[in-house]
């Protein structure tokens, strides 16, 4: 939320604003928590010897999150080739 707050107050627009609120992301060590837990739960479920579970508990979410993660890369793909047209 600290975030919105930094983008309301600052008067950069666009891209600018996007790396910006990306940096401060990388650097906040809320970020590098929540990826120590999410590290931590895949590698214990991906040694689990239960194949159910593994691949509820491993591949379910990672193939959502690459999903998300080459959806939402395409998306920016998509608006910045058609925002150069107009």
């Amino acid at each position: 939320m600290t975030t919105f707050r930094g983008i309301s107050e600052e008067k950069a627009t666009g891209l600018a604003v996007v790396v910006a609120g990306l940096t401060e992301a990388l650097f906040s060590p809320t970020f590098w928590i929540v990826t120590a837990m999410f590290f931590g739960l895949f590698f214990a479920a991906g040694r689990l010897q239960s194949r159910v579970f593994r691949v509820l508990l491993f591949w379910v979410p990672t193939v959502a999150i690459v999903t998300l993660v080459v959806g939402g890369a395409g998306l920016l793909a998509y608006l910045f080739l058609h925002s150069r047209r107009g």
